[in-house]
């Protein structure tokens, strides 16, 4: 057994799809950097985020799958499970080694994992939409701290834009330390 250590981002996932084309290591089990354990019986590879190799891997991936493929892929690396991760991996293996598409063979059990983790992390994304609240501060600022199951702030930015596009607002993770605020103009990450 092979261990990829990486650093829980998608560069650094993408580049370890990039790695196990590189070396034909298939057979790969992910775990995150500062959670990895000693084994004797498996070989573990730290693998380092790397933006070239992960483009290149994005790019086959977007050839591949669908619209709705990618943003599968997308909501399922946003649940930041390791076992979302791990499905992540063997999916995108799947879908390079194989001829056809794959997207809708649900028996595979990677694909559907996928489905499964898009499927929780989209109900996260409107429970935040609908449950979002805004307290006003003494500067007209409005306000929310959130503690979402999963990191849905970048999925929903766009729908807070568009409807609270006439006031500035701040909706702050505070599991993950950091929120998005919209200026009047354009939304951007603190």
């Amino acid at each position: 057994m092979i261990i990829y250590q990486f650093d829980g981002s998608l560069t650094g996932l993408l580049s370890c799809i990039f790695r196990a084309f590189q070396f034909k290591q298939f057979e790969v089990q992910l775990a995150l950097e500062h959670q990895v354990q000693d084994s004797l019986f498996a070989k573990s590879i730290v693998v380092a985020s790397h933006e070239q190799q992960a483009q290149r891997v994005w790019m086959g991936l977007t050839q591949k799958l669908s619209s709705e493929g990618i943003k599968r892929f997308h909501y399922t690396f946003l649940s930041e499970q390791l076992i979302a991760f791990q499905h992540l991996f063997n999916f995108a293996i799947y879908v390079f080694q194989s001829p056809f598409s794959i997207e809708k063979n649900y028996g595979h059990a990677d694909v559907l994992g996928v489905s499964q983790w898009t499927k929780q992390v989209g109900r996260e994304k409107h429970r935040m939409e609908a449950f979002v609240r805004f307290k006003k501060t003494q500067e007209g600022l409005f306000i929310s701290l959130v503690g979402p199951d999963f990191n849905v702030l970048p999925l929903i930015e766009k729908h807070f834009k568009a409807r609270y596009q006439d006031q500035k607002w701040l909706i702050y993770d505070e599991k993950r330390h950091y929120g998005i605020y919209y200026d009047l103009n354009q939304i951007h990450q603190v």
